[in-house]
């Protein structure tokens, strides 16, 4: 049975974002670091003070020690990481595929990216609903 928070990292940001409501307020802080970083590093080459002005507010982001030894992991670590925790600590309330157990990618997947099963429409292997009658009579 594969181990059920074991995400690949091309979908870890993926994932991480599509359940924001499980992350701390640090690792939300942390994430707006990130993001602001490169915001500066573009808005530097065109608009000087605008930049100076975002500097300020990305350092007292990092200045949070909290935010400060999430974001000096770097990106990619950040999400491994926080994928890792929400698995853990949330396992319970992820979902999962309903062949191989694996942890879906939203809560609204209807597609495994593990095994491929795929229950967009519904398989000869799962219960069906019988069929409404027409209330219209036709």
């Amino acid at each position: 049975m594969p181990n059920i928070w074991e995400v690949p990292k091309t979908a870890a940001y993926y994932f991480a974002r599509s359940y924001f409501s499980l992350w701390t307020a640090a690792e939300a802080n942390a994430q707006n670091a990130f993001f602001l970083e490169g915001k500066i590093e573009r808005i530097a080459k065109v608009d000087q003070p605008s930049a100076e002005e975002m500097q300020g507010h990305w350092e007292l982001m990092v200045g949070d020690p909290g935010v400060a030894g999430l974001f000096q992991k770097g990106w990619q670590q950040f999400y491994d990481d926080l994928v890792t925790r929400i698995c853990q600590e949330h396992a319970d309330q992820l979902p999962k595929c309903r062949r191989c157990n694996a942890v879906l990618r939203t809560g609204k997947a209807r597609q495994c990216f593990d095994c491929g099963y795929d229950w967009h429409t519904p398989h000869d292997d799962e219960p069906q609903s019988p069929p409404t009658a027409n209330p219209r009579g036709g």
